[in-house]
């Protein structure tokens, strides 16, 4: 079927992507073999993908934690867990990374990007082709509400430097305003679930393949693929398998309860089967669908990347990563000073040996302590207060983590001493906001391509009378 596109003047052709139907019993034995071969060659190709990137889970992982108030934590056997202290040992936490990536998230998510589609000449037709393709993407964001799918996927680049949107067409979703079933899907994509084979490679759409990874419960797998219903066995943990709550130290069920959905999608030249692109779907040990060729016309991967501080790799860094040893050293120093003041609250005593019996001492307010006549009394041991260098290390710390972060007072509402001058406290606000101008880059970038990715499936699939 040949669509007109109604926002460039263009012609797209126009193909579904297709899922095999057939029974899997009714497959000859060489078909068979040559699916188990693509089967093969996308799980190996996730295992090398996730083993490659095992440095930046576990930093994701701990700067989950940090962000959740977890800031006690250390690395062992493969997991975060939080040591057991000793009955005296204060362990204070105070979050002062939380409110700075709540102040990220409001700057990032403050104001609603714009899309502007450029006619492709000055024709009245293609100026009016531009004008409608706006009124759609308009129409679109608000209809799917965009800003509460983007906010999401914001949260997750700032906690882990990386965020992501994907794109597609769903023919099974119904159109709530028109009742036509098929629409056009946004969702975020965390970076636990997305998989590429180039870490060195900033570029997404340079990457040769992408793999979209998730877990799907089997009866829900057994109801969309019933020719394989049968077949379907719990292969992993829905918890576990991909964002794994054990390394938060989170319990959970550990008893295989969905199945690995892994979504292959490839460029031209990542597998001799597919020179012109396509995309493999395996859903447990079963490749359910393919496609030979990318199936939307736009020719890109149906993902959206947005980016946080650039690391020269294709995972960006969080400023979490930054602020955790200053984060750790605050919890430390209040630590102290809890554990000093309860020290001088309840101080140790000091008496000869024999003259009291030290089981019945207590802290009990009034108690009466008997003492042996002719020893001294028991007397509280003399303390040393708290030297001024470490009340001072607070301060040190907080104005190291406005520094990391770019959150001074006038980001906090707050102006500094002495200023006064609208300019001057203006030109503060400026120098905090263009630290993050990599990041609202990304972002109007990212929505540029969220907006390609949309219209030119509306081209593809919507119906023009």
């Amino acid at each position: 079927m040949t669509t007109v596109s109604s926002w460039t003047g263009s012609e797209t052709n126009s193909e579904t992507p297709r899922s095999d139907n057939t029974d899997y019993y009714l497959f000859s034995r060489e078909e068979k073999e040559r699916k188990q071969k693509l089967q093969n060659f996308v799980t190996d190709q996730y295992t090398r993908c996730k083993n490659a990137r095992t440095k930046q889970e576990r930093e994701w992982y701990r700067n989950l934690a940090f962000y959740g108030g977890e800031q006690w934590i250390t690395w062992i056997q493969s997991r975060f867990t939080t040591p057991k202290p000793l009955p005296w040992r204060v362990r204070l936490t105070i979050n002062r990374i939380k409110p700075i990536i709540r102040t990220e998230l409001s700057r990032v998510t403050s104001q609603k990007p714009n899309a502007s589609v450029v006619p492709a000449s000055s024709e009245d037709e293609d100026l009016f082709a531009a004008q409608a393709g706006e009124q759609v993407w308009e129409s679109f964001y608000n209809r799917k509400q965009l800003h509460r799918t983007f906010s999401r996927t914001a949260w997750w680049m700032l906690l882990t430097g990386t965020g992501f949107l994907k794109t597609y067409w769903d023919e099974g979703v119904e159109d709530v305003y028109s009742n036509v079933y098929g629409d056009v899907e946004v969702e975020n994509v965390t970076p636990f679930h997305l998989f590429v084979p180039d870490l060195l490679e900033p570029e997404l759409e340079k990457q040769l393949y992408v793999i979209h990874a998730k877990t799907v419960p089997i009866l829900t797998a057994k109801a969309l693929y019933p020719q394989y219903a049968d077949k379907f066995v719990e292969n992993c943990t829905s918890a576990k398998d991909i964002l794994d709550d054990f390394k938060l130290n989170i319990s959970g069920n550990n008893k295989p309860d969905s199945v690995l959905m892994l979504e292959m999608w490839l460029k031209p030249g990542a597998h001799t089967e597919f020179p012109k692109g396509g995309r493999i779907l395996v859903v447990g040990d079963f490749v359910v669908a393919e496609d030979k060729g990318l199936p939307y016309s736009h020719g890109q991967f149906p993902f959206v990347k947005f980016e946080h501080i650039p690391t020269g790799g294709f995972y960006s860094e969080s400023v979490i990563t930054s602020l955790i040893p200053l984060q750790r050293e605050y919890n430390r120093t209040r630590s102290q000073i809890v554990e000093s003041k309860n020290r001088m609250g309840k101080p140790q005593l000091i008496a000869p040996r024999g003259s009291v019996v030290a089981s019945k001492i207590t802290t009990e307010p009034g108690q009466l302590i008997e003492y042996t006549p002719g020893f001294e009394p028991p007397r509280p041991m003399p303390l040393q207060p708290l030297p001024a260098y470490i009340l001072q290390e607070l301060d040190r710390i907080i104005l190291d983590m406005e520094d990391l972060s770019a959150q001074h007072q006038v980001s906090k509402g707050q102006t500094p001493t002495g200023v006064t001058a609208a300019t001057a406290i203006s030109y503060l606000q400026e120098r905090d906001d263009s630290v993050l101008s990599h990041t609202y880059a990304s972002v109007e970038f990212g929505y540029e391509n969220l907006a390609k990715q949309v219209l030119g499936l509306c081209v593809q699939y919507w119906d023009t009378p």
